[in-house]
């Protein structure tokens, strides 16, 4: 049986995200957020929809088929998904959203339900 999480934190000055399970584990991640000119703000949130596969749209970006894309409620144009773009995993570059790699992204994916708090800190 698979253990779900039940709390995810990410620490933008660390450019990790922790996923906290059930029975108290906690899992670290190498992520990026955004950069200075598109920075993830900071947040207490849940994860609200979960996509196996989407598209990602806003000003200037299109990319389609992008797989585990797990959304805030609150902060609905901010997502956990995997990495778009060729730069490195551990420094600011997204558009606001929280970039893992695909392997990751599907590990949290599996293991997330909805209603699963979401905090952002410095």
């Amino acid at each position: 049986m698979i253990e779900l999480i039940a709390s995810i934190v990410v620490d933008l000055s660390e450019q990790k995200l922790y996923a906290h399970t059930e029975s108290g584990k906690v899992h670290e991640f190498v992520v990026s957020t955004g950069k200075a000119s598109t920075p993830t703000p900071l947040m207490n949130d849940v994860i609200d929809n979960k996509h196996e596969v989407n598209d990602l749209y806003g000003p200037g970006y299109y990319i389609k088929d992008v797989p585990y894309i797990m959304c805030f409620r609150q902060h609905e144009i901010y997502c956990i998904h995997p990495n778009t773009t060729t730069a490195p995993l551990g420094t600011p570059h997204s558009m606001g959203c929280v970039r893992m790699n695909e392997e990751d992204a599907g590990w949290l994916f599996e293991r997330t339900p909805i209603e699963t708090p979401i905090t952002v800190q410095e």
